[in-house]
């Protein structure tokens, strides 16, 4: 429409475009220090022009859905760091735990209750027919079993702690999860009937920061708006409007694994590559036991025995017949499995030991029955470890076999079968069995029990009387030869441990460092991914920040164009006026 009611037309489209202005610039400025929030702008568009016999006449503006000024790729980035970011948080609280457990800070760490052990042997040295040094021997003996124990022990509480941690976090993503489908919805519905869900997918963006930081994640968007996220690993966590749950499972070590409540009998643990999950389950699955492990293999060397660990299969990886060979200082072993009753001895050579296991057997129950059956043959001790870990202490040297190959990995049998350490015939038992106690009877194992057993400590029969220490290398020489404690006491600077090429204390000093490194690489780590996830979030700020200084700008400009269409109206009601009163 031309002329003067043209002009009206133009003067009401421009207040209402100016208008839309004013209300994105306060809603800008409403939701200045809003966590998520990206800037909105009017979108004004002139108005399509008319084609008249006096030529094109413009129609004023149009007033089209705000716009939301983001930057994809700055968010993607985010959500990246986010992931690390997570990861390391959840790493340095657990390594922090971990350096507690294992604190040589003070005084009275395991580092200084070894050398009182040596220093205790030394004593008997320079006096074996002593009672005093027997009685301070046995205290330091049962203090340093203790300590050992005590330490082994306070790991297990920090695993059954990250276990409720990531329980609560695998809820957590679940309602996260839940509410980026719920946001997806909203999105379709809204953008379907041509609107911009600007709050919305400002809520959505917020959502998955939020979820990074638990799990690593990919996204992509739709062309109906709505976002889908899957795992890195594989598996969708949100798709459009609907989420697929994740739940947890007791998995074989007999902690907490992560699997989707779909399949709930297959862990996701491994495929977990970010967010505090990951930290949690490094921790958990591998910083720990493996200081336990190195724990386990300091008791053994200092016992001069040796140990086997085996990583157990379900059932399912199992015929009946299967074995793997393992062998003690006098006798070679094999140990076979009957399966639901049926499978034959295989007799490879050497003296078996059959174990009865069921096709629904688990990893852990076939463990638990392997390690039952390996601990009643007297060469042995065997425990488990983990949920279907077994050590096998007073193993020789050498590689385990099994029926597929005289490989490390047991493929046929579903096991993993490993040396942990070499061990030496002159460890502590050893020489104390080769000795004499006070009154010339031979000597017998110093310590027994294995940490995993949770029974490791000055054997009963030396506990029960120190005049049972070995320190008289002949029969005859008892009480006053010192030549078995002189053995015993230079085991302190034997070159016992990594293949004999490192001492105790310089074993155990060099696992306390690693746990030091790896506290010190975590908070490296964490720090660096906090500057750069606020390097990130102060660049993406620079785009879809609000800035009142601009706001206020765009509020007077605005202003100024809302009043300039009102005196537009104005002047065109005078036009009229005085055409009406020229009739």
């Amino acid at each position: 429409m031309s002329g003067i009611y043209g002009v009206l037309q133009i003067g009401a489209r421009s207040l209402l475009a100016q208008q839309k202005g004013l209300e994105i610039t306060g809603h800008n400025i409403a939701n200045v220090n809003t966590p998520g929030y990206s800037r909105q702008k009017a979108n004004l568009q002139t108005g399509t022009p008319m084609v008249t016999p006096q030529g094109i006449i413009g129609t004023g503006v149009n007033a089209r859905e705000s716009e939301r000024v983001y930057d994809r790729f700055v968010g993607t980035q985010i959500q990246n760091e986010n992931e690390e970011l997570g990861r390391w948080d959840a790493q340095k609280t657990a390594l922090e735990r971990v350096e507690i457990i294992i604190d040589e800070s003070s005084d009275d760490g395991l580092s200084k209750t070894m050398g009182e052990f040596w220093n205790a042997w030394q004593d008997l040295v320079n006096n074996p027919s002593g009672n005093v040094e027997r009685v301070a021997l046995l205290g330091n003996s049962e203090t340093l079993a203790f300590e050992f124990q005590n330490t082994y022990n306070n790991l297990s509480p920090l695993q059954n702690d990250l276990d409720l941690s990531i329980t609560a976090t695998v809820d957590e993503i679940n309602l996260k999860a839940s509410e980026i489908a719920d946001l997806n919805q909203r999105i379709i519905e809204a953008e379907g009937g041509g609107a911009q869900a600007n709050d919305f997918r400002d809520t959505r963006d917020l959502a998955i920061n939020d979820l990074s930081l638990m799990i690593d994640v990919d996204t992509y968007e739709d062309g109906n708006g709505s976002i889908n996220v899957s795992l890195k690993g594989g598996g969708s966590l949100v798709s459009g409007a609907s989420s697929p749950d994740l739940s947890t499972m007791v998995g074989d070590t007999g902690h907490k694994d992560v699997v989707w409540a779909s399949d709930p009998t297959v862990s996701i643990n491994n495929t977990i590559s970010g967010g505090k999950l990951k930290g949690w389950l490094e921790v958990r699955d591998v910083v720990i036991p493996e200081y336990k492990g190195k724990m386990e293999d300091l008791v053994n060397g200092i016992k001069g025995v040796e140990s086997t660990e085996v990583v157990a299969g379900a059932a399912s990886t199992l015929n009946g017949g299967e074995f793997f060979a393992v062998n003690s200082p006098d006798t070679n072993y094999y140990v076979w499995y009957k399966k639901d009753g049926t499978g034959t001895d295989p007799a490879p050579g050497g003296t078996g030991i059959q174990v009865d296991i069921l096709s629904t057997d688990t990893a852990a129950q076939v463990a638990s029955k392997t390690a039952a059956a390996i601990d009643g043959v007297t060469d042995f001790d065997a425990s488990v470890t983990g949920g279907a870990t077994l050590t096998i202490t007073n193993a020789v040297a050498g590689v385990a076999t099994d029926s597929a190959d005289s490989a490390v990995s047991g493929k046929e049998t579903g096991f993993a079968i490993t040396k942990r350490i070499d061990g030496r015939d002159d460890g502590l038992n050893s020489l104390h069995r080769s000795g004499f106690d006070r009154n010339g009877t031979a000597g017998g194992d110093f310590f027994s029990g294995t940490l995993a057993g949770n029974d490791f400590a000055v054997d009963a029969a030396v506990a029960a009387d120190s005049n049972k220490i070995a320190a008289s290398g002949t029969a005859a020489g008892a009480p006053g030869d010192n030549s078995n404690a002189i053995d015993i006491a230079e085991l302190q600077h034997a070159l016992m441990m990594n293949a004999n090429t490192t001492t105790f204390d310089s074993y155990y000093n060099s696992m306390v460092s690693g746990v030091g490194n790896k506290v010190k690489q975590a908070v490296m780590s964490h720090d660096h991914h906090i500057a750069m996830a606020s390097h990130l979030e102060n660049y993406r700020e620079s785009i879809s920040g609000v800035s009142l200084d601009e706001e206020m700008i765009s509020l007077v400009q605005f202003q100024l164009g809302y009043d300039a269409a009102a005196k537009l109206i104005g002047t065109t009601d005078e036009m009229l006026q005085t055409l009406i009163n020229m009739v």
